[in-house]
C-alpha cells in the first residue's frame, strides 16, 4: 500500500527551487499514519483503496506543511533523522518552501467536486492552525494552560487531522464519517500524549530524535500542566520550562519535577485506549479492517 503511495505523492511536488527540499523531506522514511488510516478505513467497506490516494496525498503533504513550519517555529534541527530545510537552507528558503507546499495541497483541494468534503477539509485545516497558535501563543507569553485548554490545544493540533483522516475515509465509503471522526480524534490526542511521553525517554537516538527537546522548546504538555497542579516547586518548574534548558542535568530536573504528571498522562493514555478498544469493536472483520485495528493496535504499542 505505502510503497505506491510513496511514489504518488513524491511525483506530486515539482522538483525546483520554489520547492527547495521539499520532494526529498516528504520523500523521508515516514509513519505515514494519517493517509493509512484513511485508507484502511475505506478499504475496509471497499475491499480496495487505490482509487482514493489523493485525498491522503492532501492529508500527509498538509501534514508536511505544519512540520517544516512546526521546525522553524521550534527551532528544530532534525526531522526522521536528517537535517530540517531551515537547519539545512535557512528560515527563509525553508519559509518560502512550506507556504509553496501549502499552496500546492491547496490547489488540490479544490479539484474536489464535493463541496461538502472540500469544506471540511479546510476547517480542520484551520483547526490544526489554531491549535498550533494556542501552542506557541502559551510559550512566547510564557502562559501556562489549565488542563481543559491543554485538551483544547490538542485535540486541534493533532486529533483533528487523524479524525479528519479516518472520517473521510468512512465518509468515501458511505459510512458513518461522524463516528470514525470522532475515534480519530480521540485517536490522535491518545497519540500526541503518548509521543510527549516517548519524548522523555533516553534512548532516541535512533530515532533521529533528541532526548526531551519538548523541554528545550518549553511544550506545555499534560505532564507539565499536570504537575504545575500538585508539585510545592511550581515556579522552579515553570523556570526549566520556559528558560528552553538544554543540559542534561536541568532535562532530568525538569522531569523529576514532572514525576506526578507522568504518572497522571499514563493513567489518562490507558483510559484512552480502553475507550478506543471500544471504538474498534465496530470495525468490520474485513481484510482491510483487520489490519485497521492491528494499525490501531501498533500504535497503541509502539515505543517511538
Amino acid at each position: 500500500m505505502i510503497e505506491a503511495f510513496e511514489d504518488y505523492i513524491k511525483k506530486l511536488v515539482p522538483d525546483d527551487i520554489t520547492f527547495l527540499g521539499v520532494r526529498e523531506y516528504v520523500s523521508r522514511k515516514a509513519k505515514r499514519i494519517r493517509p493509512t488510516l484513511l485508507f484502511l478505513t475505506y478499504a475496509s467497506y471497499k475491499g480496495y483503496y487505490e482509487d482514493i490516494f489523493s485525498y491522503g496525498a492532501i492529508i500527509e503533504l498538509f501534514h508536511n506543511f505544519t512540520l517544516i513550519h512546526d521546525d522553524i517555529e521550534d527551532g528544530s534541527k532534525l526531522r526522521r533523522g536528517l537535517p530540517t530545510l531551515n537547519e539545512k537552507y535557512g528560515i527563509p528558503l525553508a519559509l518560502n518552501a512550506g507556504d509553496a507546499l501549502y499552496t500546492l495541497v491547496l490547489k488540490l483541494v479544490n479539484k474536489i467536486e464535493d463541496s461538502f468534503l472540500r469544506e471540511w477539509i479546510l476547517d480542520v485545516f484551520m483547526e490544526v492552525v489554531e491549535g498550533q497558535a494556542m501552542d506557541i501563543y502559551w510559550r512566547e507569553k510564557n502562559l501556562f494552560p489549565t488542563e481543559d485548554e491543554y485538551y483544547q490545544m490538542i485535540e486541534k493540533k493533532t486529533g483533528a487531522l487523524i479524525g479528519l483522516s479516518m472520517g473521510i475515509g468512512a465518509y468515501l465509503a458511505d459510512q458513518d464519517y461522524e463516528y470514525y471522526e470522532n475515534y480519530g480524534r480521540l485517536l490522535g490526542v491518545a497519540f500526541q500524549i503518548q509521543d510527549d511521553l516517548l519524548n522523555l525517554q533516553k534512548d532516541l537516538k535512533e530515532y533521529g530524535k533528541t532526548w526531551a527537546d519538548d523541554i528545550t522548546e518549553g511544550k506545555r504538555t499534560l505532564m507539565v500542566v499536570k504537575s504545575l497542579e500538585v508539585i510545592q516547586d511550581k515556579e522552579l518548574l515553570k523556570e526549566l520550562i520556559s528558560s528552553k534548558v538544554e543540559d542534561d542535568e536541568r532535562k532530568s530536573k525538569a522531569i523529576e519535577l514532572m514525576k506526578p504528571g507522568i504518572e497522571y498522562a499514563n493513567k489518562v493514555l490507558r483510559d484512552m485506549f480502553e475507550e478506543l478498544d471500544e471504538y474498534k469493536k465496530e470495525i468490520p472483520e474485513t481484510e482491510y479492517g483487520v489490519m485497521l485495528k492491528d494499525l490501531i493496535d501498533n500504535i497503541k504499542n509502539r515505543k517511538k
